[in-house]
C-alpha cells in the first residue's frame, strides 16, 4: 500500500474524532431560547433552575443560581426579577451605548465587589462584552451581544468559585439574537 492510500483509509477516522471531541464540550452546555435570542448555561444549572419565561426575556432560578436573559426587543421585566439582580430595566436598556466591556459594571448593584476579569470583541458586524464581578460569597457575570445597535445580555448570579474560568470562557459568545 502506498502512503496515499493509508492516508485515504485514515483521513475519515481523523475527521471522525475531531467532531467527536468538538461535541463532547457542547454537551456540558444547555443552550436557552427565548423569543429571537439564545444563551447557554452549564447544564448542572439548567437542570436545577426554574424557567420562567417573559415578553422578551427568560429568568432562570435556584437557590444558588440567578441566570436572566434578555432580548432586544423586549419592553419590560418584571420587578420582582429585577430587584433580585439589583438592576433597573432602564440600565439594561443603556447596553447599546457601552464603550469599553468594564462600563457593564454599571448593572452591578453592589459596589464593595471587585472586578475578576472583563473583555471585549469588536467584529465588523457585531460586538460581545463580558464582566466577571466577586463580592463577597457571589460572583455575576454578564455577558452582551450587540449587532445593528441592538443588544441582547445575560446576567449570571452564582455562588463564588462556582463557575470556573474555563465555563466563563466557554459561555463567552454563546448569547445571540437573529441579526440579519
Amino acid at each position: 500500500m502506498k502512503k496515499f492510500d493509508i492516508f485515504l483509509i485514515l483521513w475519515p477516522f481523523v475527521i471522525i474524532g475531531f467532531f467527536f471531541f468538538g461535541m463532547m464540550n457542547n454537551t456540558k452546555y444547555t443552550v436557552v431560547s427565548f423569543g429571537d435570542a439564545h444563551l447557554q448555561v452549564p447544564n448542572r444549572v439548567a437542570e436545577n433552575t426554574t424557567r420562567v419565561d417573559g415578553e422578551g426575556y427568560v429568568f432562570l432560578h435556584s437557590d444558588d443560581y440567578l441566570v436572566l436573559g434578555v432580548e432586544p426587543d423586549c419592553e419590560s421585566i418584571d420587578p420582582a426579577i429585577l430587584e433580585q439582580f439589583d438592576v433597573s430595566f432602564e440600565k439594561i436598556k443603556e447596553i447599546n451605548s457601552i464603550k469599553y466591556a468594564y462600563e457593564l459594571i454599571s448593572l452591578i448593584g453592589d459596589e464593595d465587589g471587585v472586578v475578576v476579569d472583563f473583555g471585549k470583541a469588536d467584529k465588523p458586524s457585531y460586538e460581545q462584552c463580558f464582566l466577571q464581578y466577586r463580592s463577597g460569597d457571589m460572583e455575576e457575570i454578564i455577558y452582551t451581544f450587540t449587532a445593528e445597535n441592538k443588544s441582547a445580555i445575560e446576567i449570571i448570579v452564582a455562588p463564588r468559585g462556582d463557575i470556573s474560568k474555563k465555563e466563563v470562557n466557554d459561555m463567552y459568545g454563546s448569547v445571540r439574537f437573529s441579526h440579519y
